[in-house]
């Protein structure tokens, strides 16, 4: 997949996994620093943050820092099915 459905599918798997600690499935803490992201997905951290503005910009996610809120997760959902 793209950019931008590799971190629509990482930020999805976080959501996942805090729905499984009975958390909010909406409210994530990026575990690292966009740096570690990146290589995780083989991403540059200027991708990375590309990415992340231009979700902001159609209303997917909120940051704050590392905290990121999904402001629309059928939306995140339809990026990652969409470019894969």
């Amino acid at each position: 997949g793209n950019a931008e459905s590799r971190l629509a599918m990482f930020l999805l798997s976080l959501s996942a996994r805090q729905q499984r600690r009975q958390l909010p499935a909406e409210e994530l803490c990026l575990p690292m620093k966009r740096a570690d992201i990146g290589n995780y997905l083989g991403l540059t951290v200027e991708t990375i943050s590309r990415v992340l503005h231009k979700f902001q910009l159609d209303g997917l996610i909120a940051v704050q820092n590392r905290n990121i809120t999904i402001t629309d997760l059928p939306a995140l959902r339809q990026v990652n099915a969409l470019q894969t």
